[in-house]
């Protein structure tokens, strides 16, 4: 997850979602591309709402994916696309302030 400051660039966004395929890359949930706040972004849909009919969502009806330093920021991972995977918030939050590995 990006911190304040450090958000993560548009063209960084792009690439991680393409190459991800709307798809966490921990537990293989796949989810729904939109743009959110004027960025390309990913969502899960659990109560599958037609995203496109509201103007606002809340996070209970769509929960947003979130872009995972594989190497947090706090241990040295770098923002690029080399480092960073989508992932859905269960996973990203379950992993925390460890490398993916362990």
């Amino acid at each position: 997850m990006a911190t304040a400051g450090r958000s993560i660039p548009i063209a960084i966004r792009w690439e991680v979602i393409e190459r991800d395929d709307c798809t966490c890359q921990y537990c293989g949930k796949k989810g729904t591309f939109v743009y959110r706040y004027s960025k390309p972004a990913v969502v899960e849909n659990p109560n599958n709402i037609d995203i496109r009919e509201v103007d606002f969502y809340n996070g209970s009806d769509v929960i947003a994916f979130e872009m995972d330093h594989v190497v947090p920021v706090s241990k040295g991972g770098k923002m690029s696309s080399d480092n960073l995977v989508l992932a859905c918030r269960y996973c990203n939050r379950s992993k925390g302030d460890r490398d993916s590995d362990g």
